[in-house]
């Protein structure tokens, strides 16, 4: 299947992501990590995995490249796949929109935090680097060591626009040493980072290519304007300009599975009347539980 053409027959729609879940036994548990099916590749489903080395993922792309479905469709799929007790959700959106309100209205029991604009969001990064000052101690205190150390719950931070709470130049050094950190302390103690960005803040802060953007194990390439921006992160040539030119929903998945060709992806869609659906059956599926139920 060539996913770079413009088929509309390739839209994978989330549903079909929710159903593998179903049909599918997973070889590892939350307390080792996650994978999220995300799309599909010539391969089938396709699933981020935040496990080991790779705990932390970017997604990348240009303007209505598909960002924030990428966003909707890795929360709605980990949401599916792992209870509550499991999983615990944090949303931040610098920008402040009602990108995450679905979630936050119809009380998805994942969701712990929706911090929306940004004095939220740096609070809210603050909050998450006492969690896991928090779980440091826990683990100091049971005397384990960190690779012995295992969360009750994993925790999965997802950032939508990250770029706007770089723009401030007078909170900028602060926000990197705090992502930094995030992404460098938090994988030891079961908090994982996924964070979406434009293609013109490496263009603009090229610092945080080699800062923030380094700690991420998995990069998602969406359609890009600018070559030179793939190209900075070792995307093969050819690869990048075929990325440059294919339609919306359309990926370069990369992690240290494929090297510098990475694999093509089509990402999952659903539209807002859909994702209200599937945010409903998803508390339903888990309203067994005790943790939902007090």
């Amino acid at each position: 299947m060539d996913f770079t053409s413009s088929d509309a027959s390739h839209i994978v729609c989330v549903e079909t992501l929710l159903s593998h879940i179903d049909t599918h036994t997973e070889s590892i548990s939350a307390s080792e990590g996650l994978r999220i099916p995300i799309g599909m590749s010539n391969e089938g489903v396709h699933s981020l995995d935040l496990i080991e080395n790779q705990m932390n993922a970017m997604v990348l792309g240009g303007e209505k490249s598909g960002k924030s479905n990428f966003i909707h469709t890795l929360i709605m799929s980990a949401c599916y796949k792992y209870s509550p007790n499991e999983l615990n959700v944090y949303l931040l959106d610098p920008k402040g929109s009602v990108e995450f309100e679905c979630y936050e209205n119809l009380h998805l029991p994942h969701i712990k935090l929706v911090a929306r604009g940004m004095d939220a969001t740096k609070s809210a990064l603050c909050e998450l680097e006492e969690e896991i000052m928090r779980r440091g101690q826990e683990c100091k205190e049971q005397g384990l060591t960190l690779s012995q150390y295992v969360a009750k719950s994993r925790i999965l931070i997802v950032i939508d626009e990250v770029d706007l709470v770089l723009e401030n130049e007078n909170t900028r050094s602060c926000i990197i040493d705090r992502l930094q950190f995030l992404l460098k302390c938090g994988r030891r103690f079961g908090i994982n980072v996924v964070m979406s960005l434009s293609s013109s803040i490496i263009i603009k802060y090229p610092i945080t290519r080699t800062t923030v953007l380094s700690q991420c194990g998995s990069k998602i390439y969406l359609p890009l304007p600018d070559l030179s921006v793939l190209t900075s992160f070792y995307v093969d040539l050819q690869r990048a300009e075929e990325l440059k030119n294919a339609p919306t929903g359309i990926s370069l998945f990369n992690d240290i599975r494929y090297g510098r060709n990475g694999i093509y992806l089509q990402i999952g869609f659903a539209d807002y009347n859909e994702r209200l659906e599937i945010i409903k059956s998803i508390i339903k599926r888990w309203e067994h539980l005790k943790s939902y139920t007090e």
